[in-house]
């Protein structure tokens, strides 16, 4: 799950675009054009996770934020597996906490069967 350099991130971001435009259109959050440049000037991480999903994270000293996560193929085989294999790797990065944020309401039931929970719930109006 080692990030990827920004010098990779040409090669490698045209694989998740498509991706991270979905999200984008379907929910909001970084267009593909703001993710590539957060992804370029390190401001934001690109990892593969278990060789079928990938996530963009932002880091703190001791927080991971997942900006995106999605699969490559557009279904997770085993999604426990990819939150334990992500949540050892920033365990080893000295993190002792992920999180996410996620306007889709069904994401609750989901976090929380995966040893998720609630800490802040974000409302915005654009004016």
């Amino acid at each position: 799950m080692t990030p990827f350099t920004p010098d990779e991130i040409g090669d490698v971001f045209p694989i998740i675009e498509p991706t991270i435009n979905r999200l984008y259109l379907d929910f909001g959050g970084y267009s593909p054009e703001k993710m590539r440049h957060l992804l370029e000037i390190q401001a934001a991480t690109l990892h593969i996770a278990d060789g079928e999903s990938f996530f963009i994270a932002q880091w703190s000293e001791t927080t991971c934020h997942i900006l995106a996560a999605a699969s490559l193929s557009g279904h997770v085989k085993d999604f426990n597996q990819i939150i334990s294999d992500t949540t050892s790797f920033v365990k080893q990065l000295g993190c002792s906490k992920i999180t996410f944020t996620s306007p889709r309401e069904g994401w609750g039931r989901v976090a929380s069967r995966i040893g998720f929970h609630v800490e802040s719930i974000t409302y915005a109006k654009e004016v």
